[in-house]
């Protein structure tokens, strides 16, 4: 006799999140000033409540200033953290805190005027709250880039979802 299996549509699989561009300011930053704000990276979760697996991470800098930096992810936004000013996150808000994940300025590969990073086999598993199936992440500098443009940079996640 064969094994049964059974299931009603699709259960888990890999998908690539929708390309996220904060809204940064052009001019200079500081180490450890968030860039651009929050980034809402929607429908991380089949379903509210969900969990998964972050498999990737891909970073596009228009700009070519491949400046180290931290994605930071949180299953919850958290109070109060804007661009160009330092990333402080609350020791309530840290509960929220699904991982860092660091980008090095060698990560990041040229082409003419522009750079790309790709983060492969992160491996960062997380699980979404009651309602949510969004995952909302900040980006921190490391160095101190000056960005010309206000949509320099744009953030993908490669996602295993449950």
């Amino acid at each position: 006799m064969g094994e049964k299996t059974g299931h009603l549509g699709q259960v888990g699989g890999e998908s690539l999140s929708p390309k996220v561009t904060p809204t940064i300011t052009a001019g200079a930053y500081v180490a450890a000033d968030v860039v651009g704000g929050a980034l809402t990276f929607s429908n991380a979760g089949r379903f509210v409540a969900r969990s998964g697996v972050i498999m990737s991470v891909i970073v596009v800098d228009d700009a070519a200033v491949k400046d180290a930096m931290e994605l930071w992810l949180f299953d919850t936004a958290p109070a109060a953290i804007a661009d160009n000013a330092p990333f402080v996150v609350s020791a309530a808000d840290l509960e929220t805190c699904l991982g860092v994940i660091a980008i090095a300025a060698a990560d990041f590969k040229d082409e003419a005027t522009k750079a790309v990073a790709t983060l492969k086999n992160v491996g960062l598993p997380y699980k979404l709250p009651v309602g949510s199936s969004d995952l909302i992440g900040y980006l921190v500098t490391r160095g101190t880039p000056t960005y010309t443009g206000t949509d320099n940079l744009s953030v993908r996640l490669g996602i295993l979802q449950d």
